[in-house]
C-alpha cells in the first residue's frame, strides 16, 4: 500500500506538540511514512514568553526521527493556520496525489495510520467520499465500525488531490450554493451554527478556515468516512489553542486502538447523523447566555430562509 504523507501544523505549543509526535511515532506505519512540519512565526510585536515557545517548538520537533522522513519548514514571520494549511494541502495533494492532516493539539491512537491509509486506500477512486476522518465525537450509541456521514469532521483526517480540487476558498461564493441547496441541513438539521461561521468568514473572519472545507463538501454532494470511536484525543480544549476553550469531554475522550476499514455502500448513516445532532445539541447546554441566544437566532433563520414554519 502507498502511504500517504503526514502533515503536521504547529506554532507555539511545545508541550502538545511534543505528545503529538509522541503518539504519531508510536504508530506502527510511522517508520515508514513521510514527514512534513510546518512551524509558524511569530506574529508582530509578540512577547517574549510567545517567542521563547516557538523556539521550544523547533527543538522538539527535532528531538527524534519522528517518521522515516521528516521535513521541517519554519516560517519567520506569522502567515497564520488558516494560509499555510490551505497552501500546503493544495501543494501536497498536488505533487503525492493524497495526505493525512495533523495539528498539534491531536493525539493519535496508534491503529490511527493503519485506519487512515487503508480509508483513503479503499476510497481513492469513490468521487462521493470527499474525506476519511480519524476523529468522532463521543456520542453514546452502538454503530458500525466506520460509517459515512455528509459533512466533516476535522481533527486528524486525509483527503486525495481529486476531492481537494473542490475546495472553494470563497466565503461569499459559498454562502450562495449554501442557500440554493439548504441552510438547515447544513447546519446538521439545526444542531450547528456553521451557516454563522460561513457568514464570519465572508465578513472577514478567517478564524474558522475549516468552515469552508465544511461548505466545500456540503454543495458538492460529499461524504466523509468516520470511525466508531475516535482514534483521535484533542489535548487542545485546555484553554492553550486559539479556537477551542476548556472542555474536560475531550481532553478525557477514551479512543479507540484500533479500527478496521471494510468496504461498505456508500451512503450516509442517518442513525449516526441523528446521534451526532442530539449530541452537538446537547452541548448547547455549556453555552453563555449571549452565545446560546446567537446559537438559537441562527437555527431559527436557517429555518425561516427555507421556508419552514417555526412553532
Amino acid at each position: 500500500m502507498d502511504l500517504a504523507p503526514i502533515v503536521l501544523f504547529t506554532y507555539n505549543r511545545p508541550i502538545h506538540t511534543r505528545k503529538t509526535l509522541e503518539s504519531l511515532m508510536e504508530n506502527e506505519l510511522s517508520g515508514k511514512s513521510q514527514l512534513f512540519i510546518y512551524v509558524d512565526g511569530p506574529k508582530p510585536n509578540a512577547s517574549e514568553e510567545v517567542l521563547n515557545k516557538i523556539a521550544e517548538v523547533k527543538k522538539v520537533i527535532r528531538e527524534k526521527k519522528w517518521c522515516q522522513q521528516v521535513t521541517i519548514t519554519e516560517f519567520q514571520t506569522n502567515r497564520t493556520l488558516p494560509v499555510t494549511l490551505v497552501e500546503k494541502i493544495t501543494e501536497i495533494t498536488s505533487q503525492y496525489d493524497k495526505i493525512i492532516v495533523l495539528e498539534d493539539d491531536h493525539i493519535l491512537s496508534k491503529g490511527f495510520l493503519t485506519y487512515m491509509n487503508e480509508g483513503l486506500e479503499l476510497y481513492r477512486n469513490k468521487p462521493p467520499v470527499m474525506m476519511i476522518s480519524g476523529y468522532m465525537f463521543p456520542i453514546r450509541i452502538h454503530l458500525p465500525e466506520t460509517f459515512f456521514l455528509k459533512g466533516h469532521l476535522g481533527w486528524g483526517w486525509g483527503t486525495w488531490k481529486r476531492a481537494w480540487s473542490l475546495f472553494n476558498p470563497s466565503p461569499e461564493e459559498l454562502l450562495k450554493e449554501v442557500e440554493q441547496k439548504g441552510i438547515h441541513a447544513f447546519n446538521l438539521d439545526g444542531s450547528s451554527d456553521y451557516y454563522g461561521l460561513l457568514k464570519k468568514c465572508a465578513e472577514g473572519s478567517w478564524k474558522y478556515w475549516d468552515i469552508r472545507w465544511e461548505a466545500s463538501i456540503y454543495v458538492n454532494n460529499g461524504l466523509c468516512l468516520c470511525p466508531r470511536l475516535s482514534l483521535i484525543r484533542n489535548i487542545g480544549h485546555d484553554g492553550s489553542g486559539v479556537n477551542c476553550g476548556s472542555n474536560l469531554n475531550y481532553q478525557n475522550q477514551i479512543i479507540s486502538e484500533k479500527i478496521k476499514v471494510i468496504p461498505q455502500k456508500i451512503k450516509e448513516n442517518k442513525q449516526a447523523r441523528n446521534a451526532l445532532s442530539r449530541h452537538l445539541r446537547s452541548l448547547t447546554n455549556t453555552l453563555t447566555p449571549i452565545d446560546r441566544i446567537k446559537y438559537h437566532y441562527f437555527s431559527l433563520l436557517s429555518k425561516i430562509t427555507e421556508g419552514r414554519k417555526i412553532i
